[in-house]
Parts: C-alpha cells; structure tokens; sequence
C-alpha cells in the first residue's frame, strides 16, 4: 500500500521540484535542498525503479553541485585551493547524480558503454530516438545526466578516461536541445557556448566562437543572468579579457540591487524576477560577487 500511494504521489514530487527555479533567496536553496534530497532518496528506497523520483533526484544532486558547491569552489578556484572541500563535494554529488542517471538509462536498456559504442558509429542520435519517450520527465533526466558527466570531467580534467566520455555528454545535450531548444530558459544555449569557449583550441575548442554564442544568447535571453556569469566564468577570465568583463559589470550590480529590493518587504520593485529565472539569477549573482572579490588579481 505505501508503494502504491508512493506511485501516485512520485509525479507530483517531480511537478513540484520545478518550484526551486523560482527561489531568489541564495540562502533558502542552500539550506533547504539538501535535506530534500535525503528525503526523496528515503522514499526512493521504498519504491527503487520509480522514474519520477530517479529524475528528480538527477536534477536535485546536479542542481546541488552547480548551485552550492560549484559556486564555493569558485572562491577556492581563484585563492589556488588545490584540496578544495567544495570541489570534492561537488565531484561526490555530480557523480550520484550520474549513477541514478545510469539507473534511468538502464530502465530505458541503455548504458554509459553503449552510448559510447553508438556514439563513436556516429549512431547515438538514433538510438536514444529509439530507446527513450519524448516528455518532460525524460528530457529533464537526460539533460541532467549529461550535465553531471561533463561537470565531472571539466572538474577531473586530469583524467583521461573521463574526459574521452566528452562527446557522450555533448550527444546526450543534442538529443535534448535539439528537441528543446528553449529547454529550461536558456541552458541549452550556456552549455553550447560554453562548451566552446570552456575547451582550449588544442582539445578542440574555439574561444571566439563560444563568445559570440555567449552574446547571441545573453540577446535572446536578456532575463537570464546565468548567461552573463557564465560568459565572465569561461570566456573573460580564461581569455582575461578585462574588457569583456566590465561590460557586464553595471548589468550584474543593477540586478543585484534589485534583487535585494525584490527580497524586502515594502520595496516598490515588488516584482522584478520574471517566473522560472529566480534560482539561476540567485546562484549568478553570488558567483559574480564572488569574481569582483578577486578582479585585481584575475586581470
């Protein structure tokens, strides 16, 4: 009877964990998430093949890592922190977001092997068409497992074996973006560019190209402030293109600014955040403030 009730009840923890994207408050993610995360695995242990909690759960411990850890790291990135706790945190949450995402390839009978094998027969496209549904629950499993293993290799670029599952991640991208392409409000478009800024030249990469993504995309998605962080992340500093940088400075203060009225009661901009951007403008500003901590030491 409890699996039966979790059955029913599992698509509405998935509906509901959609909720997270539109909290502004920093603070309020990082405190609340990681205790919803250990409830949902409690519950998934009573019902352990339910696809609803294994995508939320990818979601949840990739959101975590990006959010929280990725985002303490950064201050120990630029500090030269060579054993950062935060690193290691992100490492252990991305990679249990990959193995239930592992779990959920393997109901829809596919494996990390197998996608390598189709992949390097140019013929992965046509076996994810072949094995997996196109909804909503799907797409966010997919996405979110190809962002927990590009996010374990740009964080272990020293090892190999990891790195050469590259373009598993990126086939795994195109699958989804391909189908939906305004998937959750521009992700789509910050992986693309910066997948090409993020990658040197001599591993296949072109800076220049993931600028101009960068600043086609901050057009098309003007109140996603998570595109502008990410061009200053992987294109400014790697480049230290001091003048890129400032030319997002007074857009990232302005909106700093008004989030703070946004979060105070009695302020007149009530209502400044559009529906669906909260948490990614929460996490860019903390990463930009983070970044003008360090701008004299980074140019």
């Amino acid at each position: 009877m409890r699996s039966l009730g979790l059955k029913m009840g599992a698509p509405l923890f998935y509906d509901a964990s959609n909720q997270v994207l539109n909290e502004k408050n920093y603070e309020s993610v990082e405190k609340g998430l990681a205790g919803n995360l250990i409830l949902l695995e409690g519950l998934r242990s009573v019902r352990p093949q339910d696809p609803s909690l294994t995508a939320t759960l990818i979601k949840g411990f990739v959101g975590y890592a990006f959010a929280i850890n990725e985002t303490y790291y950064l201050n120990d990135k630029f500090m030269d922190i060579e054993e950062s706790i935060h690193k290691k945190q992100a490492i252990f949450n991305y990679s249990k977001a990959l193995r239930y995402g592992e779990e959920y390839l393997l109901e829809n009978d596919l494996t990390i092997k197998k996608l390598e094998s189709s992949q390097r027969d140019g013929k992965l496209m046509s076996l994810l068409n072949d094995n997996l549904s196109e909804n909503d629950e799907t797409f966010n499993a997919i996405f979110f497992t190809a962002q927990a293993l590009a996010s374990l290799i740009n964080l272990q670029r020293d090892k190999m074996a990891i790195v050469a599952k590259l373009p598993v991640a990126k086939g795994l991208f195109d699958w989804v973006c391909e189908k939906k392409p305004l998937f959750n409000n521009g992700a789509c478009d910050i992986f693309y560019s910066s997948y090409e800024a993020g990658r040197p030249k001599m591993l296949g990469g072109d800076p220049e190209k993931g600028k101009m993504l960068f600043l086609k995309a901050m057009k098309k998605w003007p109140n996603n402030l998570l595109v502008r962080e990410s061009f200053l992340e992987y294109y400014s500093i790697p480049m230290s293109d001091e003048k890129s940088f400032n030319s997002q400075v007074e857009i990232l203060e302005k909106a700093n600014e008004n989030l703070q009225k946004e979060l105070t009661w009695g302020s007149r901009n009530v209502k400044v955040t559009p529906e669906g951007y909260g948490l990614y403008n929460s996490i860019a500003l903390r990463r930009f403030k983070i970044m003008k901590k360090y701008k004299k030491e980074l140019f």
